[in-house]
């Protein structure tokens, strides 16, 4: 008989401890926007995660993380840098929505054939609800549209699973550096 795993509330800094980094790992974060993705990020980062983002991109490109009027651009210097990175067996942090199977499985495709075992996704199961209220707060906000299709897509067809990899789920906590981890 198995035993349920149980949420564990913890800091955002546990979770770099939790995935851990000492063999190279791909992390793909997952989640609509305004889920909580960059805010945990960091502390990955910091604990040597290479962070890959479309939006970094587009503002190193644009000046403006928003622009998303050159997709195909940006996209392929993401796949660029990731494949770089991949070669240099780094841990790499994904930090985009990737709630879409088939583009995150082509990335996951690549990390094995380059010989990566351990790959993570942090899935951010943040209440749509929450995510609306965050998104309009935000500097830069993203249209409810695709708020609310991302949040489908995620906990619907397109909801990773552990054939992809390891699958942690995230929820808000009682302040923005605190989550409840399920893994």
């Amino acid at each position: 008989m198995s035993k349920a795993v149980q949420s564990k509330l913890m800091h955002v800094d546990e979770l770099s401890a939790l995935i851990g980094n000492s063999v190279p790992t791909v992390v793909f974060l997952v989640g609509p926007p305004a889920s909580g993705k960059s805010t945990i990020s960091e502390p990955l980062v910091k604990g040597g995660f290479k962070r890959l983002s479309m939006d970094a991109i587009r503002g190193e490109l644009f000046g403006d993380e928003g622009n998303v009027s050159q997709g195909a651009q940006v996209k392929a210097i993401l796949v660029e840098r990731y494949e770089e990175a991949l070669k240099r067996k780094e841990c790499i942090l994904l930090d985009n929505t990737n709630c879409q199977k088939k583009p995150r499985e082509a990335l996951i495709l690549k990390a094995r054939e380059a010989g990566y075992e351990s790959i993570a996704l942090v899935v951010m199961l943040t209440p749509l609800k929450t995510c609306l209220k965050r998104n309009k707060k935000r500097s830069r906000v993203v249209p409810e549209d695709m708020v609310r299709l991302f949040h489908a897509q995620m906990v619907g067809k397109e909801k990773p699973t552990e054939s992809e990899g390891r699958i942690i789920e995230a929820r808000p906590g009682p302040d923005a550096q605190h989550l409840f981890v399920k893994a």
